[in-house]
C-alpha cells in the first residue's frame, strides 16, 4: 500500500495496528487492543510450564443469552440462527464459532439479503426481514440503544 501525505505517521500507525490485528486473527489470536502489540514487541523471553507444550484453542460459543435474561429455547435458537447468518460474511475469528454452533444445533442458516462488515467492530446484515447486528457492544448500541453489560467468566468474550 502506498499512501501520499505530508505527514505519513498519523496514517501509518493505525494502518500498522489494524494490519497486525488482522494478521493475528488469521492465525487464531484475538487481540482486543492495538496497544497489546506494542507491549508484545518488548517481550524478550517467554516461559512455559515444565512440559514445554503449547495448546491450540479455538473459540467456541458456550451460551446464548436473550436481553433481560428471560427467553425461551426457541428464542435462543432463532437468535443464534440470525447471528450465524450475519456472521457468514465476517472474516473475524469469532464469527466461525457462531456459525459452527448454529450448524451443531442443526439450525437453518439463511443467506442474508445484504451484509456489511465493519472492520474490527462487527457485521450488519438483513436476514429474513430482520436487521441483524453482531459484534462489539458499541456497534449494537448504535442501533438498539444502551444495553447492559453481561457478567463474563475469565476467558469469555461477549458478541
Amino acid at each position: 500500500m502506498v499512501v501520499a501525505t505530508p505527514c505519513p505517521l498519523p496514517i501509518a500507525a493505525p494502518v500498522a495496528s489494524l494490519g497486525g490485528m488482522s494478521r493475528a486473527a488469521r492465525n487464531g489470536i484475538i487481540v482486543k487492543h492495538g496497544g497489546t502489540h506494542e507491549q508484545l514487541a518488548r517481550i524478550r523471553t517467554a516461559v512455559f510450564d515444565k512440559t514445554g507444550t503449547l495448546t491450540h484453542g479455538r473459540p467456541t460459543l458456550v451460551e446464548v443469552r436473550l436481553a433481560g435474561g428471560a427467553g425461551t429455547r426457541a428464542g435462543e435458537s432463532e437468535l443464534l440462527a440470525l447471528a450465524a447468518a450475519a456472521e457468514l460474511h465476517s472474516s473475524h475469528v469469532l464469527a466461525a464459532s457462531v456459525v459452527e454452533s448454529a450448524r451443531n444445533h442443526a439450525l437453518e442458516i439463511s443467506a442474508p439479503d445484504d451484509a456489511v462488515e465493519h472492520a474490527t467492530d462487527g457485521v450488519a446484515a438483513s436476514v429474513r426481514g430482520h436487521r441483524v447486528l453482531v459484534g462489539k457492544r458499541e456497534l449494537v448500541e448504535t442501533s438498539a440503544g444502551a444495553i447492559g453489560e453481561e457478567p463474563l467468566a475469565s476467558g469469555e468474550l461477549a458478541v
